[in-house]
């Protein structure tokens, strides 16, 4: 597996921080491929104990580290198992704190969801890790390292090795872009500065409140799955019941419940059979669903982080092979507090420690453009990254029309190419785009301004990858198949075939008027994609099926 170029600098940074400090953060978007960051540098380590605190996680982080190590042997630590043996254990946080004592050498201690590092359970296993070998190193992965109550992590984390942004990721296609609005409710402001569950919850939970919320739904966000998290579990309750009495399909989920009966839901939800579902903070973390793609904030307020993580669970991108009847080409959200207003952006800060006047400082900036959330100087008439024209009330304070707010994404032809990770030829003047990676190949394929990509594994059937009007996020699907599921060093294979002249026996196997043609190796693969003529037939028929029943709609 080949990884991104972004992921291949958070590991290159990560180890060699590593050698420096005993303790190395790195901070990742939603989307970013934490789990194989971390899989790669485990495999650099000869024993090491891998801690997350879900189930899911453990399951996922196993799943992914099994894919690309597959001559790594790993185990478990967990109620049915207790594999301190095996070079690399993943452990429930939970069950290892209670057999400390069973505990044997490692060298590196992984934490998922490092901002959680505070907890006693964490420190117990670290310290306990330490008395067996003091140099043990510990790197943690988070997608939102600063916590709310601004408690250090400086203890066991002395360095943030590296940063991925969410705007980063959109900006390279691996997640669809956001759309935001902000619908004041009033008395939230007042109970969210409270900090009081209960004086938020009778602001936002009401009749009349629900009843909005379900009408601004409509009005906005009708076709879509949507996800909304709530003040308290109850409030959870109530919101979908208010959505099930205006007849649409809502279920709630939350810790309390069983697991078996939770499962069930959230799989129901998956397959459509309720299109909206709530729940308070259960979902933050460990939760995918790649078809949801509206967000619900029926909280007064939340920290940064726990916006970030609520936001990453509607940005990311489907597989119409898995979704076939799913369009997802953003992501809406709708907040009812003032969390958005607060924090005016999406991007995760990196300290480890905090001072105390500076944080308060920076959560309650007001000098944000209303439109992009970018920062601008009280003199800007106009946002300097999106161009918004900034209007102010007599006291000078920025004027919100409640314009619908989106980053502003696009990028041109030259950074699109620039940010591909392998070298794709054009055909049909530019409609068709091919790679090819020997043990698999992609193509991107223009239709009508809607970008299907189409991929296949050496000596496999293809298969429907991606259908986005962002050309981008397009390439960066194909990109991630050929890394995949190409051969290993593919790139400097790529470059050393783009400038060798195609062969003999590549040439014989082109259809006769290409065969006295010149032409590279790689563009004589890539042209045995498209000249394969029962195979491209099916090509274009699963797309033109695919672009009449749901692609138009991308348009």
């Amino acid at each position: 597996m080949k990884l991104r170029r972004y992921q291949e600098e958070m590991v290159e940074k990560s180890l060699d921080a590593l050698l420096k400090y005993q303790g190395v953060a790195c901070v990742a978007a939603t989307g970013a491929g934490k789990t194989c960051v971390l899989s790669y540098i485990a495999a650099q380590f000869n024993r090491v104990l891998i801690l997350q605190h879900l189930d899911e996680l453990k399951q996922q982080n196993a799943e992914t580290f099994g894919w690309v190590n597959p001559k790594l042997d790993y185990g478990f630590i967990d109620p049915d198992n207790n594999d301190f043996n095996k070079p690399y254990a993943f452990g429930m946080m939970q069950t290892v704190v209670h057999r400390l004592d069973d505990m044997t050498h490692y060298d590196l201690i992984i934490i998922d969801e490092c901002h959680r590092l505070g907890a006693i359970s964490y420190e117990k296993i670290i310290e306990r890790a330490r008395v067996i070998n003091p140099d043990v190193k510990v790197f943690g992965t988070s997608a939102t390292i600063e916590r709310r109550d601004q408690k250090s992590l400086s203890k066991y984390l002395d360095v943030v090795a590296h940063q991925v942004q969410l705007d980063d990721l959109i900006r390279q296609g691996y997640l669809v872009p956001p759309r935001a609005f902000v619908i004041k409710v009033d008395g939230v402001e007042a109970a969210a500065n409270a900090k009081d569950d209960e004086q938020v919850e009778a602001v936002l939970n009401t009749d009349v409140t629900n009843q909005r919320i379900v009408n601004e739904w409509k009005e906005r966000a009708s076709t879509r799955l949507t996800v909304a998290f709530c003040q308290t579990v109850n409030h959870a309750k109530d919101v979908a019941q208010a959505f099930n009495d205006n007849g649409i399909a809502a279920t709630h989920v939350s810790g309390v419940m069983k697991p078996r009966e939770r499962k069930k839901r959230l799989k129901a939800f998956e397959r459509g059979e309720y299109q909206v579902l709530t729940n308070a903070t259960l979902l933050t973390e460990g939760w995918n669903c790649p078809p949801v793609s509206c967000l619900l904030i029926l909280r007064g307020s939340s920290s940064k982080g726990a916006l970030i993580q609520m936001a990453g669970r509607v940005l990311r991108k489907v597989n119409p092979s898995d979704y076939p009847n799913v369009i997802k080409h953003d992501a809406l959200i709708l907040d009812f507090g003032v969390s958005l207003i607060r924090h005016g952006n999406l991007n995760a800060g990196d300290r480890l420690t905090f001072d105390k006047h500076d944080y308060d400082a920076e959560i309650d900036a007001a000098l944000q453009c209303p439109c992009c959330g970018g920062a601008i100087e009280p003199k800007d008439k106009q946002c300097p990254q999106c161009l918004y024209m900034i209007e102010k009330d007599k006291n000078g304070k920025i004027i919100d029309n409640g314009k619908d707010k989106i980053t502003n994404f696009t990028m041109t032809e030259k950074e699109i190419f620039a940010l591909a990770r392998f070298y794709y030829e054009p055909f049909r003047h530019g409609q068709i785009l091919v790679s090819h990676g020997w043990d698999a190949w992609v193509l991107v394929y223009n239709m009508k301004g809607v970008f299907y990509t189409v991929g296949a594994k050496k000596k496999c059937k293809h298969k429907l990858l991606g259908c986005t009007q962002n050309k981008v996020e397009a390439l960066a699907t194909a990109d991630d198949f050929v890394s995949q599921y190409g051969q290993p060093d593919l790139a400097g294979k790529q470059r050393k075939w783009l400038q060798e002249q195609a062969s003999e026996a590549q040439l014989l196997r082109l259809p006769e008027k290409y065969q006295f043609t010149r032409m590279s190796k790689h563009q004589a693969s890539c042209l045995m994609v498209l000249t394969n003529e029962s195979r491209w037939d099916k090509i274009c028929e699963e797309i033109e099926s695919h672009y009449e029943k749901v692609g138009r709609f991308n348009a």
